[in-house]
């Protein structure tokens, strides 16, 4: 069996995502956009349900670890799979899961 270049650099990539690597080194090894906010989503996703309350974008900043833009970036993607309730809190939002 013969791997092409291209095969194995997303075999990398998925190799260094699974062990949590930051996305600075991914970036030589590309993933598809899809599986970059999927990710990101997911570790939202856990913040959200660990925390057990709505939490503001900053908030889940600090507690994934994930940049203020990628924290967006994720919300969008669960909000558009309808996982995530966005509530008014003053001049802040807080984000919730849909249970």
């Amino acid at each position: 069996m013969v791997i092409t270049r291209l095969e194995s650099v997303h075999v990398i990539a998925r190799v260094q995502r699974a062990k949590n690597l930051n996305w600075k080194f991914l970036f030589f090894f590309p993933m598809k956009p899809e599986e970059y906010f999927g990710v990101n989503a997911g570790k939202v996703w856990k913040a959200l349900k660990d925390a057990g309350q709505p939490l503001t974008a900053k908030e889940i900043a600090a507690k994934t670890g994930l940049k203020i833009t990628d924290v967006f970036g994720a919300l969008g993607w669960l909000g558009r799979e309808g996982k995530i309730e966005v509530l008014p809190s003053g001049k802040k939002k807080t984000f919730r899961l849909i249970e």
